[in-house]
């Protein structure tokens, strides 16, 4: 009967309104992503291809392998040390959860990060790398990062 009467009413009980307020809560806030984006723009975006653009143009072989090395696995240095690609894409993966995996635009950054750090398997070889292939890859991240930062901004 008192299932009956709230449900005439429209006023939820506590438990029903706690799980409207879980639900609101898995959608992403625009402004939030957008300074996490902003984050990983900075943080992943800039300094993953840093390495690689300040190579001279003739730069030999090992010197592309030692700046991709710095790329992959020494991407972002701070007083508390370096921080690898994979992890500062694992920490961002964790802060934002699957909160923007309904926007067209995260499966590009996807695809880009996992590109990008798929040249991880070739740190070992020693192999001429491809400097132009690689340095599409990485820079393909701040390209996605941004695509998603606007559609973020435009849904928001």
């Amino acid at each position: 009967m008192a299932r009956k009467r709230r449900a005439q009413s429209g006023k939820a009980t506590a438990g029903e309104s706690g799980t409207k307020e879980r639900s609101a809560s898995r959608r992403y806030r625009p402004d939030e992503m957008l300074d996490l984006l902003g984050d990983l723009q900075h943080d992943l975006g800039k300094y993953v291809r840093l390495p690689l653009t300040m190579l001279p143009p003739g730069a030999d072989w090992d010197e592309v392998r030692t700046a991709l090395r710095h790329a992959l696995l020494e991407t972002r240095s701070g007083p508390d040390g370096t921080v690898p690609a994979r992890v500062l894409w694992t920490l961002f993966l964790a802060r934002v959860g699957n909160r923007l995996s309904s926007l067209p635009s995260w499966r590009v950054l996807e695809a880009a990060v996992e590109r990008a750090l798929a040249w991880e398997s070739e740190l070992g070889g020693d192999e001429p790398l491809p400097r132009d292939d690689i340095e599409r890859d990485l820079s393909a991240i701040s390209g996605a990062i941004q695509g998603l930062r606007l559609e973020v901004a435009a849904h928001g």
